[in-house]
């Protein structure tokens, strides 16, 4: 008989991964590029693959001393209210793992060198800011990447690459290296429920490209919940800020 087709789609392509060879050809074309514009997005996608920040969020990123061994970053997605319509009024909707979260670095990750490539992208942001240059950063990184395709550098696979595919393949590698269920993961990258890295982003079949160079901190794990929304306490202060009106969905 003719075994029916799996309905679990196609297995993840190794191919698909973004590795260490994928960022020496990205930063060897950047290097060789007129305009900063084209090292500061690279430099942006480098640091955002290892250690998951949103592209945005290193405008506000900084090492908690001198010493360089803890990151904090102010969350770029967070707010907490009451909710005062529809179905779920009356009900606290929270979004982010609280205002900062707090990454600190591994010994391995400090052996490989990782402090310099976190003072890269915060030179980066301070030469070509993401807020104000952001589709200018979009563009230079794309046109690094057609050439790193063009030129065989990188797989054809990985041809539509964006800045923000960084923050993916750290999801991939968290989820292959971290403690999911305890809300690592989700301390790692900013998000208050455990499933949103699970559902929507990489896979965890595409992980193992890098060990990872920094952990989330106990606090930052402690602040993570399962549910987006939960029962206000009665008698509470009044709720924080709303969320900013037009923001789109917590990732």
């Amino acid at each position: 008989s003719v075994r029916p087709p799996s309905k679990r789609g196609k297995r993840p392509s190794r191919k698909s991964r973004i590795t260490a060879g994928v960022l020496r050809a990205l930063m060897g074309l950047a290097d060789v590029r007129d305009g900063g514009t084209h090292r500061a997005a690279v430099a942006v996608f480098h640091a955002s693959t290892l250690f998951g920040l949103r592209p945005c969020e290193w405008a506000s990123a900084t090492w908690a001393d001198d010493t360089k061994r803890v990151l904090v970053i102010a969350n770029a997605k967070t707010a907490s209210r009451v909710m005062e319509h529809g179905p779920f009024a009356g009900r606290l909707w929270v979004r982010g793992n609280g205002s900062v979260r707090r990454l600190v670095l591994t010994e391995q990750g400090i052996a490989a060198g990782v402090r310099d490539v976190v003072d890269d992208v915060l030179e980066a942001e301070r030469q070509w800011p993401w807020q104000a240059h952001r589709f200018s950063l979009y563009h230079a990184f794309r046109s690094v990447v057609r050439e790193a395709s063009k030129r065989g550098e990188i797989p054809a696979r990985l041809a539509r690459l964006t800045i923000y595919s960084g923050r993916h393949q750290f999801a991939s590698d968290a989820k292959k290296a971290m403690d999911v269920a305890s809300g690592e993961v989700a301390a790692a990258m900013g998000h208050s429920a455990v499933r949103t890295a699970v559902t929507s982003y990489g896979r965890r079949a595409n992980g193992g490209s890098f060990t990872p160079v920094a952990r989330p901190d106990a606090a930052s794990i402690a602040a993570v919940r399962d549910l987006r929304l939960r029962p206000a306490l009665s008698g509470s202060a009044a709720p924080p800020p709303s969320v900013t009106p037009g923001s789109s969905p917590s990732r």
